[in-house]
């Protein structure tokens, strides 16, 4: 399976403020996390390899190393990714871009998709875990690519899902995997909702998918068909490729903020980035190389990445989701039921001050301890911090300006 800026006027104004009023105080947040209240199961994070690789043979077997840790340890600083998405080059599929699968092919195409399936478990040792019946039905591309209208993907699927059942295959389907969500009422009346309401397909699907692009990109609005039909939903790739290669703190909370917005917002169950690493100048991929040396060598680990662990290290595949509220609009929280202890929480400050929390457990029959706090800001990366304890439930700390931190209890 294949984003704060000050004007000098506010500013100057912030200045006068300080110079009229020169005891004021640090900003302050509450943060309540109620553990009666959770939400969806967090299945994880993930990015895409298509094309790219086999580019990792290209490295020095250092930098195979820094970059796979960087990607996928769940015990240092890293992305700490637990899914990885690939492409079935169907390729003999797609006579022409734009074009769509013919119903005659329906039955071969289904038999191909089982067999890759099969040799894929032969040669790796390892099931697919969700196959996609296309990746974004409404684009026609340049490289390999289908079309679907939501009629087409059901008469698809009446194929492909079968096929892999009676194959005896555990692989998990999805659809539609559109590159635009849209929002609850786009996704909704033209994906979901025709797609769904087939008895056939509320059978035949096992989780929605979406890609993160195109109108409302933030993912704040869940899938109100899918929830009707108790199917979670995926979103499976999203990226920035039209500014050039930033890998700043700045940068790194857009994401924060989609992933933030993914879970609490959208009720989101798996959150994507596109490529694990190219070598252009912009935004689409976790990590920048340089392939004009030999061996290929590493430009640069951006500060996305270790943001983006500070949600997927800690909030393994099976945490839970938990309702969590902020006070404050610059202070986005998100906490979950980890799947090892009692506390994976994600403070990202978007300001550009230090707000003092005070951090509420209600609810919980056996809250943690301690809570000890690990921090990405411009000059950290998921550094460990000395632990935080907890009393009656409640807990304290300082989250600097432009800085996200995971408690973890």
């Amino acid at each position: 399976m294949k984003e704060t800026k000050a004007t000098l006027r506010i500013v100057l104004s912030l200045l006068v403020i300080a110079c009229v009023h020169p005891r004021a105080e640090a900003a302050s947040a509450t943060v309540n996390v109620d553990y009666s209240k959770p939400k969806q199961t967090i299945e994880g994070f993930g990015a895409g390899i298509p094309w790219v690789a086999g580019n990792i043979n290209n490295f020095s077997a250092a930098d195979q190393t820094t970059i796979l840790d960087a990607l996928y340890s769940p015990t240092k600083p890293s992305a700490a990714l637990s899914w990885v998405r690939v492409h079935t080059f169907m390729c003999q599929f797609n006579p022409s871009s734009g074009a769509y699968l013919l119903p005659q092919y329906y039955s071969d195409f289904a038999n191909d998709q089982v067999l890759w399936l099969q040799d894929w478990k032969a040669a790796t040792g390892n099931a697919v875990n969700v196959l996609s019946l296309q990746n974004e039905p409404d684009q026609a591309p340049s490289y390999d690519g289908c079309t679907y209208t939501t009629d087409q993907v059901n008469a698809a699927s009446a194929y492909v899902r079968p096929a892999m059942t009676n194959a005896g295959l555990t692989t998990k389907y999805t659809v539609p995997e559109p590159a635009v969500y849209g929002g609850t009422s786009y996704f909704d009346s033209n994906w979901a909702t025709p797609i769904l309401s087939n008895s056939s397909m509320d059978t035949y699907v096992d989780l929605m998918s979406t890609h993160g692009y195109g109108q409302l990109p933030n993912l704040s609005g869940p899938c109100l068909t899918c929830q009707q039909y108790n199917k979670e939903i995926w979103q499976t790739e999203v990226m920035n490729s039209r500014g050039r290669w930033d890998p700043s703190i700045t940068e790194a909370q857009k994401w924060t903020t989609s992933i933030y917005q993914a879970l609490n917002q959208g009720d989101f169950s798996a959150w994507f980035y596109w490529w694990v690493f190219y070598n252009s100048n912009n935004n689409g991929f976790l990590i920048q190389y340089n392939s004009s040396t030999t061996p290929w060598t590493i430009s640069s680990i951006p500060k996305r990445v270790y943001a983006m662990g500070n949600f997927s290290r800690f909030m393994r595949p099976g945490s839970t989701l938990l309702t969590s509220t902020s006070s404050s609009t610059v202070l986005e929280s998100t906490a979950a039921l980890p799947t090892t202890g009692k506390l994976a929480l994600v403070l990202s400050n978007t300001s550009s001050g230090s707000i003092t929390v005070t951090v509420n457990l209600t609810n919980s029959s056996s809250p943690p301890t301690s809570v000890t706090p690990f921090r990405t800001s411009a000059t950290e990366n998921q550094v460990q911090l000395s632990p935080i304890p907890v009393s009656g439930g409640s807990f304290t700390i300082t989250i600097p300006s432009a800085s996200v931190v995971t408690l973890v209890g």
